[in-house]
């Protein structure tokens, strides 16, 4: 123990005591500290110094196994004997009033059990990719997307889609998760409910994945075959498939307003909206102030009663007016107290939808340029077609699958007409020659699912039961 000098001399004592008991019984001190009433507190002025603390002997059995062979004895140590003679005797006693029968294995795999969960209790902030992503959560983990279908290129990203399972003792708490993701939903991670809840209601994003080639899958629990095919395809299909790649359509074409109309980086300003009439037309507002040397500031504007979106405008001489342009909102006109005598030198018309609708364009121009997947919109702009291509893809891709399911009962996420895609995807067709060829498609899914066989929708209580029992069979494997 060392000791700073000029200490107390009660303290400088119980070093001294400290260092001999050191000496004397051959051990270490690692930590020493007051008790009784001097550490909380409320010592009497004649309060005895309680002094606790934590020591380590030497590790002389080690000593001993270095030195003599593994049949060797050591010498016995009296305490030690003494305490192992008496905790023998304590478990022979208590042995004695337990009553002789079979023990209950089941309650003690139960406690077990119990006791593993408990470990898994983390709150919701925890369910990171990362975290769902380790082995003691992850149920499912595969390459989706166009590496799956077959249609992918040297420059496609790869979609990562996968399932996970939450702790028991989560699911019992108040918070709930469906899914956990990364910004752009290039790597999706469904809890395993949110992904049965997709499976029963026949989503096509959740049926491929039960169906994915083994060259896509990273990682597959033994329990995720039983999430089988045959468990879940559905005439529901017919719909969620056909609206699904409908859907795409619209989007298809929806996507070409960006492409061919860019917006400036800097939006318009309110008054670009603003017009006075000249002629037999129009100028901007501020146009028209600069040809007449007036400042917009040196102006006061006051609504025209009873004509919606039309506006006085007023020269400032004494400089009482406040311009045309709120201070504190430059979206949004001011207005001055005007003298009733006072007569304005022109009147102007604000467009105000017009310049919410640009407002709104621009935003969301900017929005999907910060998001858009670059190689794509490359592909869409060098082909010049006027629509997504990607998108007309994946419409026919899911109409195909579609037919499949209802005649054949099956889903082939490997697509056989790969080719065909590509071109597609290359946009080697005109938009309306694939819009032609999608309805074609999608008409023909409803005679195709009325004739199949397969069920209206999947076994809900079935599916529910095969839930419960995934859940529990995995938490049993984990232990």
């Amino acid at each position: 123990m060392a000791h700073a000098p000029g200490m107390r001399t009660v303290e400088h004592e119980i070093g001294q005591l400290l260092d001999r008991l050191e000496v004397e019984h051959g051990f270490r001190i690692v930590y020493a500290c007051e008790s009784g009433s001097r550490a909380w507190g409320f010592a009497s002025p004649d309060s005895d110094y309680d002094i606790r603390f934590l020591f380590v002997r030497p590790p002389r059995c080690l000593k001993h196994k270095e030195a003599t062979a593994e049949c060797e004895t050591m010498e016995r140590i009296p305490h030690l004997d003494d305490f192992l003679h008496q905790a023998m005797q304590a478990t022979e006693s208590r042995l004695a009033t337990i009553p002789a029968g079979v023990s209950r294995v089941d309650a003690v795999d139960e406690l077990l059990r119990r006791e593993v969960r408990s470990r898994h209790l983390e709150p919701l902030s925890a369910l990171t990719l990362e975290r769902v992503r380790m082995p003691d959560l992850l149920f499912f983990d595969a390459i989706a997307g166009s590496h799956a279908y077959g249609t992918h290129i040297a420059t496609s990203d790869q979609d990562r889609r996968g399932v996970f399972i939450a702790s028991n003792s989560f699911l019992g708490g108040l918070d709930h998760i469906d899914q956990v993701s990364d910004e752009r939903s290039d790597q999706v991670y469904y809890e395993l409910g949110r992904f049965v809840e997709l499976l029963l209601r026949n989503n096509p994003n959740a049926l491929e994945m039960i169906a994915i080639s083994d060259d896509c899958v990273k990682f597959r629990h033994p329990l995720f075959q039983r999430l089988s095919a045959e468990v879940f395809l559905s005439k529901l299909c017919e719909k969620t498939f056909g609206e699904y790649a409908m859907g795409q359509i619209r989007k298809a074409r929806g996507l070409n307003k960006k492409i061919i109309n860019p917006q400036p980086e800097k939006r318009l300003s309110m008054l670009s909206f603003c017009h006075v009439p000249e002629g037999q037309g129009s100028v901007e507002v501020l146009d028209w102030l600069a040809a007449r040397n007036i400042q917009p500031d040196a102006c006061g504007v006051t609504a025209v009663r009873n004509a919606v979106g039309l506006f006085a405008i007023y020269q400032d001489v004494a400089g009482t007016f406040r311009g045309l342009v709120s201070p504190k909102d430059p979206d949004a006109l001011v207005f001055s107290s005007v003298p009733k005598e006072a007569r304005p030198i022109t009147w102007m018309h604000f467009n105000e939808d017009a310049f919410k609708a640009h407002c709104k364009a621009h935003r969301e121009y900017w929005e999907w340029v910060a998001q858009r997947n670059e190689e794509r919109y490359a592909t869409n702009a060098s082909h010049g077609r006027g629509y997504d291509s990607k998108n007309l893809m994946h419409t026919l891709r899911l109409l195909d699958m579609a037919g499949e399911i209802a005649r054949e009962g099956q889903l082939r996420i490997r697509r056989p007409n790969r080719e065909f895609l590509l071109r597609v995807r290359a946009g080697e067709f005109t938009y309306e020659e694939l819009v032609a060829r999608a309805e074609e498609l999608h008409a023909a899914l409803g005679p195709a699912f009325a004739a199949c066989h397969l069920p209206e929708a999947p076994d809900r209580d079935l599916v529910n039961e095969l839930l419960v029992e995934i859940r529990e069979e995995f938490w049993i494997r984990a232990l």
